[in-house]
This record gives structure tokens, C-alpha cells and sequence, in this order.
């Protein structure tokens, strides 16, 4: 009975590696209320207070790493006489020691409230879910997102209509990367190329230290591809109306496998929900699995 045998070992190695990760995760909840003001964005306004709420439920679970950095400033002023101006300056932050692993409930409650001679209408964001402490540290990779394909120029997070979009990458370690772009409840696999995947979708590595410019046909050489495998991507509004999106980088030092999608005009896509669960589902397998979100608004053309 060999192969039952592998089978069943197969399965007890598999139980153990998640059952590991699984250990490390706790339970974390936390609830958060904001004002509404006449400029929020209210669907950029939920995803503040999301990120935020996990924060702070994270933070009372392990705790925060408080860092201070110090700024030492020279100016010379004037032209016949170099007079320096010395300008000493410090700053603090914190980062959460932990990362958040997958969430077991969110929701959005709206308030209203009667302070003096006015109605205030308030955002009330409560979530609960699994986090583990963060004991490693965490490849400290960039992305950032352009309108055109020169970086100096062009990072921004509002597009409009009908713009290009491209992304700079770097990491200061070797690794597989792979993009989303989410557009309500739909999630589109940009990343890698659909022609540079292997025969078994294998996601690429990419070298360190080293900016990569993302669907740019003139930095086809940078991932060993002709310009014509290269995919543009170019945004359009479903609506009429100002919305929110959202870019995901997925990077790991190991490899990793692909979420199962469909075809839609021959780009892979998945239910926002579908993609959730497969990264909630590598998190608790691998700690080195890690994901960078970058929002970006569409708006009509001007």
C-alpha cells in the first residue's frame, strides 16, 4: 500500500505546517467612530477606518514598535557670505507588531446624533479576525503607481478615464511578485504577463534592488520578454461617478501558486471573496507571504 502511505504522510505534513501557523494567530476585535465631513470620499473614508480598526485591534494584541528618527539640516543662505542654519529635528512613529491574517466579520454602521443645534451623522467600523505577532522581520518591498512611465514624474494615486496605468517596483530581497487591481466586487490578475507565465502558471522571480516599470513595453527587456507580450493597462470607469480601487502586490520569497480564475477578455479574473481566501489561506501556511495595497481613485475626464 505505498501510495496510501504517501497519501496519508502528505496529509499529516500538511496538517502540522498549517496547524503551526495557526497557533500563532489570535483573535482580535476592535471598534472605531468618525465623523462624516462634506469632503470624505465615504467608500475611501470605509477602507481608512478598516485599516485603521485592525491597527488598533493588532496594537492592543502585541503592541507597537515605537521608532524615532533624527534630522540634521544644513541651509547656507546668501550669496557673498555662507552663513549655515542648523536645524535639529525628531520624529516618532509606531508599527504595529502584527499582521493581520484573516477577517471573521467587519461592518459599517451610520449614526446620528444631536449636538447643540445641529445633526451629526457618524461612521461607526467595527471588525473582528485573526492576526499573528510579527516576530521576523518583513521584506521591506515598494510600489508605487504612475500615470506615465517616467517615476519622478508621474506617482499618483488619481487617475482619470481612459489613463495608463504602470507601477515601480523594488525590493531589497529576490522574490516572486504578483499583481491584482480590484474594481468593486471583481479582482483582475495584471501580474505576471499572460505570456511569461510558465506552462504551470509559475509566478516569476524578480532580481533585488533593482526598479522594475510594470506594463511598459519599453522595459519588456527588465523581464525577459518581447514588447509585444507586455500588457498595457488602461482604466475605465464603470459609472459616471468618482470610484475607489485598489492594487494589490503579492510578494514572497517562496514560490507560490496562483488563484484558480476565469478568463475575461483574456485577462485572468476572480471574485473579490475568492481572492480573500486565497490569501488568507497562504498567510497561515507561510509567513512569508506578504501583500502592499495601494488605493487609486477614477474620476470622470475633465
Amino acid at each position: 500500500m505505498p501510495l496510501k502511505l504517501i497519501l496519508i504522510t502528505v496529509f499529516l505534513h500538511f496538517f502540522f505546517v498549517e496547524s503551526s501557523f495557526s497557533q500563532k494567530t489570535k483573535i482580535v476585535s476592535s471598534k472605531i467612530i468618525r465623523a462624516i465631513e462634506d469632503e470624505h470620499h465615504i467608500g475611501q473614508l470605509k477602507e481608512n477606518m478598516l485599516q485603521k480598526a485592525k491597527s488598533e485591534a493588532m496594537a492592543k494584541a502585541f503592541g507597537t514598535n515605537v521608532q524615532q528618527h533624527t534630522h540634521y539640516q544644513i541651509q547656507a543662505k546668501g550669496d557673498s557670505e555662507f552663513r549655515e542654519d542648523h536645524k535639529l529635528t525628531q520624529s516618532t512613529n509606531s508599527e504595529v507588531k502584527g499582521e493581520w491574517v484573516k477577517t471573521i466579520k467587519k461592518s459599517f454602521e451610520w449614526l446620528v446624533e444631536v449636538e447643540g443645534q445641529r445633526k451629526v451623522l457618524y461612521l461607526v467600523c467595527e471588525v473582528k479576525g485573526k492576526a499573528r505577532e510579527i516576530n521576523t522581520q518583513k521584506v521591506d518591498f515598494t510600489l508605487e503607481t504612475l500615470k506615465c512611465p517616467k517615476k519622478e514624474q508621474c506617482i499618483s494615486n488619481q487617475f482619470f478615464d481612459g489613463d495608463h496605468l504602470y507601477l515601480n517596483y523594488k525590493s531589497p530581497k529576490k522574490g516572486h511578485l504578483t499583481i491584482f487591481y480590484k474594481e468593486g466586487e471583481t479582482v483582475y490578475q495584471l501580474f505576471p504577463y499572460q505570456k511569461m507565465k510558465g506552462e504551470n502558471g509559475e509566478v516569476p522571480v524578480l532580481n533585488a534592488n533593482k526598479d522594475y516599470l510594470l506594463f511598459d513595453l519599453n522595459s519588456a527587456k527588465d523581464f525577459q520578454v518581447s514588447s509585444h507580450q507586455v500588457d498595457e493597462i488602461g482604466l475605465e470607469l464603470s459609472s459616471s461617478t468618482q470610484e475607489l480601487h485598489k492594487v494589490y502586490a503579492i510578494f514572497s520569497e517562496r514560490p507560490y501558486a496562483l488563484p484558480l480564475s476565469t478568463q475575461k477578455n483574456g485577462i485572468p479574473v476572480l471574485e473579490y471573496d475568492s481572492f480573500q481566501k486565497w490569501i488568507e489561506k497562504n498567510k497561515m501556511l507561510s509567513s512569508d507571504f506578504q501583500e502592499l495595497v495601494k488605493f487609486l481613485t477614477l474620476s470622470p475626464k475633465r
